[in-house]
C-alpha cells in the first residue's frame, strides 16, 4: 500500500480501435487498481496527432510506459503489473 504521499504512477496504454490484448491489459490494470493505485491514460496510435507513436509502435502495441518511461509490450500479467507499480512508487517491490 502506498503511504508515504507518493502520487500513484501515471501510466499510458499506446493502443487502438480493435486491440484484444490492449484491452486484457487494461482489464488487470483496473483489478488492481484498488490495492495498487494508478492513473491509466489511453493513447489511441491512430489519432492524426499521435503519429508519431503509430509509426513507433504500430507492430506493438498494447505498449505501456510508466511516468512516461517505456515500461512493456505486448502482455503485461498481474503480477507484472503489481510488480512495476509497486517499484515506480517505491514501496520495495522485489526485483
Amino acid at each position: 500500500t502506498n503511504n508515504n504521499n507518493t502520487p500513484p504512477p501515471k501510466i499510458k496504454l499506446f493502443t487502438k480501435e480493435g486491440c484484444t490484448l490492449c484491452d486484457k491489459v487494461k482489464d488487470i490494470l483496473s483489478e488492481i487498481r484498488t490495492d495498487y493505485p494508478h492513473s491509466l491514460y489511453a493513447v489511441d496510435i491512430t489519432d492524426d496527432d499521435n503519429q508519431v507513436w503509430f509509426d513507433k509502435y504500430k507492430y506493438d502495441i498494447p505498449v505501456l510506459h510508466m511516468e512516461d518511461v517505456y515500461w512493456t509490450k505486448h502482455r503485461l500479467t498481474k503480477e507484472e503489473a503489481i510488480q512495476g507499480i509497486e517499484e515506480a512508487v517505491g514501496c520495495g517491490g522485489e526485483f
